[in-house]
């Protein structure tokens, strides 16, 4: 049986300045406590969307210009905000008691869910759930400069120079959650573990050109390769 969730999706946008962005349906095997929209909506509730800025840095002096902070990110405060979001649909008594005797398995399907919040359609689920969430809030020229900003993280330095080719499903590179700018300067990034090496960098886009030399009477001539 599911929750009733009429109200819930209908009033839950009007508890935030700014909603979270619109879900994305995810599978259903009707097995599952939560409808897959009301799923996605909290996953991303979760993981900050649509948590008022003010709420995330309650003064400006604590994020000064050209700067990055680093944290953790509190499972109980985002297990509370669930929560409240939740209780929005309750009406009765009635309505109270079945949310909270549900609740822990919503916790285990928001869980489960977490981690295949950015999965390509074409990639196949990831099993497990987020354990701990770290991130940082970087306040940057480079930010608004360089819109495309690349992020990894690793649990270790990478051996090789270039961490371009380490895949996400390499053992140790960290899987990103959100990755996000809340201002033309301001991004938000949050990982699924504690790095210990992250790689902040301009997005890779340029044209290459290539020269294959060869002999000509007299000379050399150069072609420009495809």
């Amino acid at each position: 049986m599911k929750l009733d969730v009429t109200m819930m999706l209908t009033n839950l946008p009007l508890l935030y300045a700014t909603a979270p962005a619109p879900v994305t349906v995810v599978e259903d095997d009707g097995t599952g406590v939560l409808p897959p929209e009301l799923r996605a909506w909290l996953v991303k509730l979760r993981l900050l969307e649509g948590v008022p800025f003010a709420n995330l840095v309650v003064d400006t002096e604590l994020l000064p210009e050209e700067s990055i902070r680093w944290f953790y990110l509190d499972r109980r405060w985002t297990d509370a905000l669930v929560q409240g979001a939740l209780s929005v649909g309750t009406v009765n008594s009635d309505d109270r008691v079945q949310l909270s005797s549900r609740y822990e398995q919503v916790r285990d399907e928001l869980d489960a869910e977490e981690l295949n919040v950015r999965r390509a359609p074409d990639r196949p689920r990831l099993g497990g759930a987020v354990e701990a969430v770290s991130g940082f809030i970087l306040r940057s020229r480079a930010v608004s400069g360089w819109p495309g900003l690349h992020v990894r993280a690793f649990t270790s330095d990478p051996a090789q120079a270039d961490d371009a080719t380490y895949p996400e499903n390499d053992p140790n590179r960290m899987r990103l959650l959100r990755l996000e700018r809340l201002a033309p300067a301001v991004l938000l990034c949050l990982f699924d573990g504690v790095p210990s090496v992250v790689h902040i960098a301009a997005p890779r886009q340029g044209v290459t050109f290539g020269f294959g030399l060869g002999s000509q009477a007299g000379g050399l001539a150069a072609t420009m390769l495809p």
